[in-house]
């Protein structure tokens, strides 16, 4: 049996020069039932395998491609993670891009709002604040670290059941586009871009199904600090 799963992995990798004749001999085979099921599973092990391949991204150029990609490619849910939120990176070009994706049915969730900004998660967090209804009010500092937040909150009120800014007091960097890959990385993909003076960056990315159903996990369990009633009722005795 050991030499014919090596047969059946040579195949299913494309490697054998009579692929069709194996497969005919198969079929005709007394048990050929239990070796296509075999074979099935090696084609299942292999293409895990295949999809399983990491690459490395390597600076805010590279990342800032795989962020237009995935909005261009997505066609069920992206998930994007990123403290900030600035018209540096999120400027009319990738408006226009969610605007696309929401357009043809995409489902959008940003994750999004560096705690030390968030008032009554840290002691001087004053960017932030929850009001009484649970919605954001966002200053714009000189940083200019939320400012794409208002056009963001436009589109969100256009497409309520597509797109979500979940509140996440996060240092996170992410995004998850359908299942198709991943991207890990240094670079805030929503606040920064390339400039000439930019730090090194570097990031993974990844098509493994299994890591992929894990941070799409991690994503929708993270509570939303807006519903944090108790945040709340710290902004109201304000």
């Amino acid at each position: 049996m050991g030499r014919v799963y090596q047969m059946l992995e040579g195949l299913s990798c494309g490697y054998s020069d009579n692929s069709l004749e194996l497969l005919n001999k198969l079929i005709e085979h007394p048990n050929g039932v239990q070796l296509l099921e075999l074979f099935k599973d090696v084609c299942e092990r292999t293409q895990h395998n295949q999809q399983a391949a990491v690459e490395i991204v390597k600076g805010r150029s590279a990342s800032r491609v795989m962020l237009l990609n995935a909005l261009d490619l997505a066609r069920e849910q992206l998930i994007i993670v990123s403290p900030w939120l600035s018209k540096r990176s999120i400027d009319q070009d990738v408006l226009l891009r969610i605007n696309a994706l929401l357009d043809r049915g995409c489902r959008l969730a940003i994750g999004w709002g560096y705690s030390y900004d968030i008032r009554g998660i840290h002691p001087d967090g004053r960017l932030i604040q929850i009001s009484k209804d649970g919605q954001c009010v966002v200053q714009v500092d000189s940083t200019r670290s939320y400012d794409a937040y208002p056009d963001l909150v436009k589109l969100r009120n256009q497409y309520p059941e597509q797109f979500e800014l979940k509140l996440l007091g996060t240092h996170e960097k992410y995004l998850v586009c359908d299942r198709q890959f991943a991207l890990m990385s240094s670079h805030n993909v929503l606040s920064s871009r390339e400039t000439l003076y930019a730090p090194r960056e570097m990031g993974w990315k990844t098509s493994d199904p299994d890591l992929l159903d894990e941070q799409i996990q991690i994503y929708h369990e993270a509570p939303d600090l807006r519903l944090n009633f108790r945040l709340a009722k710290e902004f109201n005795h304000c």
